[in-house]
């Protein structure tokens, strides 16, 4: 019968035998069997004397509720030498002190495989060393994964013996379980216990002969060795910093969670940021940081969100629209121009190696799901925003209609191959080079209609345009700003307070990162700054690629340095030389700076970009949102957020034609060179047989909403006479609520 009452053991300790005759000479596993090795006279000096030691260790820190009411069971390995190293440590233990032993095969030594040739084994050592010790299998013989899963059974068995009771202990006792086993056998059973990973268990150093060490019940109800054992103790049994702060946790019950849930574990096996690496994992803030609280996490969160927000705006008012506008200017683009290449290359960018990821993983559904949504919102709610903020406006007649049917042709055609449930790899390369015709029709367009035309604009025709432009957009803009200002005026105080906390710290920090190319702007310090901090910046993007450790032979022969080292040295000597050297800003603005700006702006608002939707699915996963919802809102924004940053900036610094033309570049470069590049590679892969796609409702219902919202702008645009309305922009946005209502009705259905 089972026992109402559990009796933990107050301690385990686990215990390597002492020295064996294998130990002195390896020779003698060749003729005698490893589970008869004996002990050499010094292992049972060493064993009586551990004996000693652990009575005196249990009886002096035995609780006084129990005076020296405590008992002791052990359990040992069948080998001759754990068993011989029981008898001389059991002399150290009076009769009545000892509950019993249990003889358990499954604490055996790892299996070698029968007799052991000295130099073939010092062979077979060698590539276990190369291969890994855990999962390395001896020739007719065990690997360490083989001992781990039987020392798993033997603490099942271990742990029935305790709840049944079946130690037969007093509950006024204390029971201590001995386990005298083996070196690697005692390591195995202990990143079972603490549920270590495989890299932690191959940097565990060996127990000792007649080594013992002692877990002890904490106050927090769980076996630790910090109790007995020091940190230095730790350190040379090979644990790390972490596993070591864990032990410490355990002692008094300020754990601040199980591995299973902190990041120390978990983020090595799954993004905890929905498919998207960010600087910070937000699901760590939450079980590692805030102990699972809520009531810190949530507002946190929020915080990190609203700060996401600023730095977002922040860099594309400040920075992006800015030097977008520059290099347009210098490169004598035409708002059409610049669209399907500045604000289209800078917006799409990340998408495309997002799309690559999704497809090369096989989420084929995920690649086009992303793809679509983003389509939609950016061509929904971005052109309905920008159409709020910026109308009435007017737009180039041709290139309007060239931009929309362009994509609605593009968006048809690949609707068309889903449907067919089929791409072959002439159709994905057709995706990709339907982009670059795109592209090559619209410089033909442009340059063609401005020379016929004698249309080469001049400076003072770009300021005057700029002009014009500007005041279009800031008529009806200030009247209706002011009035939303004044009826959200008590959230924008407080957004604005708490704005202005961080303004000055995310100020510099663009500043360290995006060069200003104005020569009135010039900084020697920021400048100087700039040399050093943008190829890290730049390093970082390359991460997935080149790690940022990566050894590379530099300066001395034989000496391997990480690769961060050695650009930090090379830029900071070149940073160290413009500061010494450059004492004046230059007199003009110089293209390479402004390339460079618009390069780090781009980092800017996709990193940033993706920390936001990083956050968001934190918090939405915290407050346990429907899964459907986070993926038709937090990833399709996620996506698409720097797109709907950028555009509207671009439309405030008075280039509401070029937002409302990357509106349509910027989501069909996404789709023809992001989805295509990944469609490329997967149907390359099968070829010449075609890569197969299944069918899915919700993305037919994207591509309905996508070619509506297209067809829609096209002719109620066309039909206001080329001048976008603001109550278009309002039908817009109601579009996009509906097809997220719609979208979320079949994904709940489909779950």
């Amino acid at each position: 019968m089972v026992n109402e009452k559990k009796m933990l053991p107050k301690r385990i300790i686990l215990m390597r035998h002492g020295e064996s005759a294998g130990n002195i000479d390896a020779g003698a596993y060749a003729t005698t069997p490893d589970h008869k090795i004996p002990l050499t006279e010094e292992g049972r000096a060493q064993a009586r004397e551990a004996g000693k030691k652990m009575r005196a260790l249990i009886s002096t820190h035995s609780g006084s509720a129990c005076g020296e009411n405590w008992r002791v069971y052990f359990y040992v390995s069948p080998y001759e030498r754990t068993r011989t190293t029981l008898r001389e440590v059991g002399k150290g233990f009076s009769r009545k002190r000892v509950i019993g032993v249990r003889e358990e095969c499954r604490i055996r030594e790892q299996d070698f495989g029968n007799f052991q040739v000295e130099e073939r084994m010092r062979a077979v050592k060698e590539t276990r060393e190369r291969f890994g010790r855990f999962f390395y299998r001896f020739p007719e013989g065990e690997s360490a994964a083989d001992v781990y899963d039987r020392v798993s059974s033997f603490l099942e068995s271990m742990w029935r013996d305790v709840d049944m009771n079946r130690h037969q202990v007093d509950p006024s006792s204390e029971l201590n379980l001995v386990i005298v086993s083996h070196g690697l056998t005692s390591r195995v059973f202990l990143t079972k216990w603490f549920k270590w990973t495989v890299e932690e268990f191959e940097r565990l150093n060996n127990f000792g002969n007649c080594e013992f060490r002692v877990m002890e019940l904490g106050a927090s109800g769980e076996y630790t060795f910090a109790i007995h054992h020091t940190e230095e103790e730790m350190l040379d049994w090979g644990m790390s910093k972490d596993m070591i702060d864990d032990q410490k946790e355990r002692v008094d019950g300020c754990r601040v969670t199980s591995n299973d849930s902190c990041s120390l574990h978990l983020h090595e096996y799954f993004d905890l940021s929905h498919d998207n690496g960010g600087v910070i994992n937000y699901f760590s803030l939450h079980y590692c940081i805030f102990n699972e609280n809520l009531f810190f996490s949530i507002p946190i969160l929020s915080l990190l969100i609203l700060l996401h927000f600023y730095i977002l705006i922040k860099t594309a008012q400040t920075h992006f629209s800015t030097v977008t506008t520059k290099l347009a200017d210098r490169l004598n683009l035409s708002p059409s121009m610049a669209a399907v290449t500045l604000l289209a290359l800078g917006n799409g960018a990340p998408d495309v190696f997002a799309s690559v990821a999704a497809l090369r993983g096989g989420q084929y559904r995920t690649g086009f799901g992303a793809i679509l949504s983003a389509g939609t919102f950016v061509s929904a709610f971005v052109v309905g925003f920008v159409a709020i903020y910026a109308a009435p406006f007017p737009v180039d007649a041709a290139s309007f209609v060239r931009d929309v049917l362009f994509y609605l042709i593009a968006a048809s055609f690949l609707f068309y191959v889903y449907l067919s449930g089929e791409i072959f790899v002439w159709q994905a390369i057709g995706f990709v080079g339907f982009y670059i015709f795109f592209v090559g029709f619209v410089f033909w367009m442009d340059f063609g209609t401005n020379v016929e035309k004698g249309k080469i604009i001049s400076e003072e025709e770009k300021d005057l345009l700029r002009l014009q432009d500007c005041e279009i957009a800031s008529g009806p803009l200030e009247s209706y700003k002011a009035e939303k200002d004044h009826q959200f005026s008590g959230i924008f105080r407080l957004y604005g307070m708490i704005s202005r906390i961080w303004e000055t710290p995310v100020s510099v920090l663009l500043n360290l990162t995006i060069p200003k190319p104005s020569p009135s702007e010039w900084s020697r310090f920021y400048r100087s700054a700039n040399i050093v901090f943008c190829p890290f910046a730049l390093l970082y993007t390359c991460n997935s690629f080149v790690q940022l450790n990566h050894p590379i032979s530099f300066l001395f022969p034989n000496t391997h340095l990480p690769l961060w080292l050695v650009v930090l040295f090379m830029t900071s000597s070149l940073a160290f030389l413009h500061f010494t050297v450059e004492k004046q800003p230059p007199k003009t603005e110089q293209l390479p700076v402004i390339v460079v700006a618009f390069i780090m702006s781009v980092f800017w608002i996709s990193t940033i970009a993706g920390e936001l939707l990083n956050c968001l699915a934190a918090l939405g996963t915290l407050l346990k949102l429907p899964p459907a919802l986070l993926g038709l809102t937090v990833l399709a924004w996620g996506n698409s957020v720097g797109d709907l940053v950028a555009d509207v900036a671009v439309a405030k610094a008075g280039r509401p034609a070029m937002a409302m033309a990357g509106c349509f570049a910027g989501p069909m470069f996404n789709m023809l060179v992001g989805l295509g590049s990944a469609l490329v590679m997967q149907t390359a892969n099968v070829y010449p047989n075609a890569y197969k796609l299944g069918f899915h409702v919700g993305i037919v219902i994207a591509f309905v909403f996508l070619l509506l919202s297209l067809m829609g702008s096209l002719l109620v645009i066309t039909w206001s006479r080329f001048r976008v309305p603001r109550f278009w922009g309002i039908c817009l946005v109601g579009l996009y609520v509906a097809f997220t209502f719609v979208s979320l009705i079949i994904a709940s259905v489909s779950s």
